[in-house]
């Protein structure tokens, strides 16, 4: 018997479309180069015993990074992992983080833990506990908070420039928007390139679509438009940077924001039937998207 050997692209990754040369199914591999390349979690997660899927989250803040379980904050000390803050309420729901100079929030949904150099749980309430929270140049963004006695689902609320304190006053810089997107289950910092130069804000995305905030003058604060008309997948199925964003909508579309444009970029063959949560992460190092689920 004699071997005939076949040559696949396989730099480009995975085929957008069925028809299009690439990469189809790879397990615990990822195209390189000329070649493919094991994939392997941090040391350190490898010590982790009992999580359960989406966890455990990894945000990289400012200077640290840290490691969210369902109940448990812990931050990365090399290739060790320190517990933070432990035995934390939770209803469920992932964890969104943000830090605004050098002020840490984490926040579930059910509660908020916060900080400079240590992290405490909030006990009086100053900060309204969300979906998830993001941070713009100075100030905290927050999805979905509880405000007034009751969830704000379709709104995002911003605190004031510089501060945690997210009281709405006569100053207008603290504020609550409704956002027309449905439940709004993410927000993103979001940078856009004008005619008059950068402009900066966060994006707000929800179970019926995507709107994006720039800053604007007052009253406002920030300005608001809808940018897509589709809700996204789950409530981790979005992940970038303030230049690009990406993420599963409804119809299961891989689809990119930059600039205040939506494009779908397809890939619903590989994602379409998916049960339950996807997760997307983006390594900005690398520039590659990860779609985990």
């Amino acid at each position: 018997m004699q071997d005939f050997p076949i040559q696949v692209n396989i730099t480009g990754g995975l085929a957008p479309r069925k028809e299009a040369e690439g990469l189809v199914t790879s397990i615990n591999l990822r195209a390189l180069g000329k070649g493919l390349e094991s994939v392997l979690a941090p040391k350190s997660l490898y010590t982790l015993a009992g999580v359960a899927w989406p966890f455990p989250q990894v945000f990289r803040l400012a200077v640290q990074t840290f490691v969210c379980l369902e109940d448990t904050i812990l931050r990365v000390d090399g290739g060790y992992l320190t517990p933070v803050v432990t035995n934390i309420p939770n209803a469920g729901y992932p964890w969104g983080a943000a830090e605004v100079g050098g002020y840490k929030v984490f926040t579930n949904n059910k509660v908020v833990v916060a900080g400079g150099a240590s992290l405490v749980l909030d006990t009086e309430h100053k900060i309204p506990a969300g979906l998830d929270i993001c941070a713009t140049p100075g100030q905290f963004i927050i999805a979905a908070p509880w405000a007034y006695g009751t969830w704000q689902t379709e709104t995002v609320m911003w605190s004031k420039i510089g501060s945690a304190d997210f009281t709405i006053d006569r100053s207008n810089i603290a504020a609550e928007r409704y956002a027309g997107v449905g439940t709004v289950m993410r927000v993103l910092p979001f940078m856009k390139k004008t005619l008059s130069g950068l402009h900066y804000g966060f994006a707000a995305y929800g179970t019926e679509g995507v709107a994006t905030y720039l800053t604007a003058a007052h009253p406002a604060i920030f300005s608001q438009m809808k940018s897509y008309p589709v809700g996204m997948h789950s409530s981790r199925a979005v992940a970038g940077t303030e230049q690009e964003q990406f993420f599963v909508d409804k119809n299961f579309n891989l689809c990119q924001l930059k600039d205040g444009e939506v494009k779908v970029l397809g890939y619903q063959q590989h994602l379409k039937g998916v049960r339950g949560e996807i997760v997307l992460s983006y390594d900005a190092f690398n520039k590659e998207l990860w779609v985990a689920f």
